[in-house]
């Protein structure tokens, strides 16, 4: 009697698994208040590096791209950028004493922490 139900269960479960859809990965949701920012160039790109008050276009220099950025702005502007597999990793503006006045922004994905 034991050797049936657990030869049941077994046949069960095998049975379960085999027809269990696969997992789908779902679209990225960003949080309330982030949008796609369409506002970025790579440092490659013509006129990435012309005065921002001309060409309103900000720099990041990214290995992914300019793909996937979502920004926010409320009083400080934070983005992130997601990777090919789906993690976020932060984007991080550039304050430097070295920034010409009406030079463009300039942003690094932070590949470490995320």
């Amino acid at each position: 009697m034991i050797k049936k139900f657990l030869v049941a269960s077994a046949l069960a479960a095998a049975v379960s698994i085999a027809v269990a859809p696969a997992a789908q990965a779902q679209d990225h949701v960003p949080p309330p208040g982030y949008e796609l920012a369409q506002n970025f160039v790579t440092p490659l790109y013509p006129g990435a590096w012309v005065p921002f008050n001309i060409y309103p276009k900000a720099v990041v220099f990214s290995p992914f791209g300019t793909d996937n950025i979502y920004c926010q702005s409320f009083k400080v502007t934070t983005c992130y950028q997601l990777d090919p597999a789906g993690n976020p990793h932060d984007l991080v503006k550039y304050r430097g004493p070295f920034r010409p006045v009406g030079s463009p922004q300039v942003w690094f994905v932070n590949i470490f922490a995320s």
